[in-house]
């Protein structure tokens, strides 16, 4: 139900949306005919992928991908869009020209000289297949690690000073950014539950907001003053139904990852070209590990911290702590004054230690 039709200078492809007689879809017009070629294969390979299986047991691996794409197109989502693109990618570089007809020949793959990032796509789609459509997949393929990466240096943790930049950057686009900035960074929440917040989560006469976290939780925690008379303005006059958070656009955020990208670019690379934060610091996560390790430095206990973050075990609260220069020299010059209050340690200080080489 789909052919090449001739554009202009171009080739696109054209097929009838159900049948014959229905609505016809066109896709992009490509220069050449051996591009638009490619694509009215991989529509009929959509086609056939998008049947049930029926009695069919085995899936060959080349539809098995289909199949898992289209079940990842299938959830519309921003993130899902821009994993999809990259997963186009890995297929040229490592499917593309392999006759990959069993899951044996998949096992036969150089799995060893595959870049970590392409090595998780591809066990991905191995374990779906096997996990959804009850392919008989080599458990090898299903239980090995993948190869080395090579990891990011961390970036420091932001100064207030920073955070007091990047914030004020962020009110430059509109006082709903900044707030959900302010949110982020003072309280650790994730984006995607912020974005989808309604007018009714501040409670100004209680000064808490609720919230619906990871996992189907809820979490209310009170509300610092200066975030309260920073929200107070986006309830005004507005039904409690309403979307507490709009961005410059005047409108809601689709997602978390879509103001993520946005943060990214429109409100870090310019601090980053004024030589305010490193390239490493201009991520959205920046301000939940400055909010966590800004928690965890006041001496709260993990759980406390977690009622309010609404992450939903102590590991993933560690796994945000961080620390810079400024804050080690706080721990130093605290440590000097219990010091001097208490007295040193037996031999805990320098002369001591000196001595004891000495002799």
């Amino acid at each position: 139900m789909a052919h090449l039709e001739r554009h202009g200078d171009g080739w696109r492809v054209v097929w009838w949306t159900d049948g014959r007689g229905s609505k016809r879809a066109k896709s992009e017009t490509f220069a050449t005919k051996k591009r638009a070629e490619e694509e009215l294969r991989a529509r009929r390979l959509d086609r056939r992928a998008a049947k049930p299986l029926g009695n069919r047991l085995v899936v060959p691996p080349g539809e098995a991908w289909r199949r898992w794409l289209l079940h990842l197109k299938g959830r519309r989502t921003p993130a899902a869009k821009t994993y999809i693109t990259f997963i186009a990618q890995v297929y040229r570089r490592r499917i593309a020209g392999q006759r990959l007809t069993t899951w044996e020949r998949v096992g036969a793959i150089d799995w060893a000289g595959i870049a970590a990032s392409d090595f998780r796509v591809l066990r991905a789609w191995v374990r779906w297949s096997a996990r959804e459509l009850s392919q008989d997949v080599p458990a090898k393929l299903l239980t090995m690690k993948g190869p080395g990466e090579i990891r990011r240096p961390r970036a420091s943790l932001l100064t207030d000073q920073q955070v007091a930049a990047l914030l004020d950057r962020a009110a430059m686009h509109g006082p709903g950014n900044r707030a959900l900035g302010s949110l982020i960074a003072f309280y650790g929440h994730r984006g995607e539950n912020l974005v989808r917040l309604p007018v009714s989560a501040v409670d100004r006469a209680a000064a808490t907001l609720t919230l619906a976290v990871k996992g189907g939780d809820v979490v209310r925690h009170p509300l610092l003053p200066d975030t309260l008379a920073e929200l107070a303005p986006l309830t005004e006059g507005r039904a409690p139904s309403d979307p507490l958070i709009i961005s410059h656009q005047g409108k809601p955020w689709r997602s978390g990852a879509a103001f993520a990208y946005w943060w990214y670019h429109e409100v870090g690379d310019p601090l980053l070209a004024l030589g305010v934060i490193s390239r490493a610091q201009r991520g959205i996560q920046n301000l939940k590990r400055y909010a966590i390790s800004r928690l965890l430095g006041l001496g709260l206990d993990v759980e406390t911290i977690r009622s309010i973050t609404g992450h939903r075990t102590p590991a993933v609260i560690l796994r945000y702590a961080r620390t810079n220069e400024e804050r080690q020299r706080t721990a130093i010059s605290a440590l000097a004054t219990s010091m001097a209050q208490n007295g040193s340690p037996p031999g805990g200080t320098h002369e001591s230690h000196n001595s004891l080489m000495r002799s």
